[in-house]
């Protein structure tokens, strides 16, 4: 029975997904308003901090950076990385 609900025990069942696509929560019924802030608030500096350290490991360096080039693009929020 498993296969056909997706081991959905109850209804409503609310997923919560990180950027990289990993189910970080699973709600059966709804959940507090301040609930889903709070964790929702937490994936999104999760997800800031994770494209700061991208882009510092990327950053120009030396004469690149005294030249203000750049070979980094913004990432976007929920942008896999």
């Amino acid at each position: 029975m498993e296969s056909l609900t997706g081991g959905l025990s109850g209804w409503p069942t609310l997923v919560i997904i990180d950027a990289k696509g990993v189910i970080r929560h699973k709600f059966v019924g709804s959940p507090e308003e301040s609930v889903l802030d709070e964790l929702i608030n937490e994936l999104v500096k999760e997800t800031e901090a994770a494209k700061e350290d991208i882009i510092s490991r990327f950053a120009p360096t030396g004469d690149l950076a005294r030249r203000g080039v750049s070979p980094v693009s913004t990432l976007t929020i929920g942008q896999n990385i």
